[in-house]
């Protein structure tokens, strides 16, 4: 790999698109953890997030999404008791914070002289792609009625999204207002809508999505991205006014996955948000990747 875009550590570079391929095939042989992919750094972190090379770990610095704390963390497994006793002397004395956070699990496990602990609202859900195709079984059966519910009022239409195209991209952000309208949220609304606005406005394209129309309205649209045996879902909106469209857009990412050779969708973090956890759990996810804080 081309390391030369990324600075060794203690200099840092500003995140751009032109990372993309070096921490794509960096991530590749660990499992596809949000906090580390392309898709996610880039539409979040562009204009906040830092890049550097130390022991041949990525790190990364960034404000935290919802108290803009900075969170010191890295991916890798060289040298790591080394790479964590650096981090944590230049985290306090650069940001008076004392621990790493987004630290993913196969970073962990030589770890014997620090402190470590579960970070539960950075760790992402890991869903049956099966399952939320078919929503079999009785856990499940609320969102096959409400699919069923849909099916039964609604003739949709799934397409493929055109982010060149401006009308679409109109239609995305005015979908955002409709369900930020329609929603009593504690989640942070507007950093989420301009995340896809980085995504739809990117000179390279990120992810794939698709939109669900009815009698030439967009109503839900997700964007997504395959990674081997896993579906990253980057972004999920919808009008929940149409009742059942959250199960019909899920099983249909779910059918986009299998065809691909997918077993799992990863629906991310929910970020410690009491209705975002609620509504995760109810999925009936069948694995976490866990994310840790590392102390001294």
């Amino acid at each position: 790999m081309d390391t030369n875009k990324i600075p060794l550590f203690p200099d840092f570079v500003d995140l751009d698109v032109s990372h993309k391929d070096f921490i794509e095939d960096f991530v590749a042989k660990y499992p596809p953890d949000s906090n580390y992919n392309f898709v996610c750094l880039y539409s979040y972190g562009i204009g906040y997030i830092k890049l550097s090379l130390l022991n041949d770990n990525l790190v990364t610095i960034a404000p935290d999404v919802l108290d803009e704390k900075i969170n010191v963390s890295f991916i890798g497994s060289n040298k790591i008791e080394e790479t964590i006793k650096t981090l944590l002397d230049y985290s306090e004395k650069e940001f008076g914070i004392d621990h790493l956070k987004l630290i993913p699990e196969c970073s962990i496990n030589q770890v014997s002289n620090f402190q470590f602990f579960v970070d539960d609202e950075n760790s992402d859900y890991i869903l049956s792609a099966e399952r939320m195709y078919t929503f079999e079984g009785k856990s499940l059966r609320g969102k096959r009625n409400l699919l069923n519910r849909f099916n039964k009022e609604y003739g949709a239409d799934i397409l493929s999204l055109n982010f060149k195209n401006t009308r679409t991209k109109r239609q995305v952000l005015k979908l955002f207002g409709v369900w930020l309208s329609n929603k009593n949220t504690e989640e942070n609304c507007f950093i989420e809508r301009d995340a896809v606005n980085e995504i739809m406005n990117s000179p390279v394209v990120l992810g794939e999505s698709i939109g669900v129309y009815v009698d030439g309205i967009l109503i839900a649209f997700v964007i997504y991205e395959i990674k081997g045996e896993y579906c990253l879902l980057h972004f999920w909106k919808y009008d929940i006014t149409h009742i059942g469209i959250a199960a019909f857009t899920l099983q249909a990412l779910a059918e986009k996955a299998l065809d691909k050779g997918c077993k799992y969708i990863n629906i991310e973090q929910d970020l410690g948000l009491k209705g975002l956890r609620e509504s995760k759990k109810q999925l009936c996810p069948v694995n976490m990747f866990k994310t840790y804080i590392i102390k001294k």
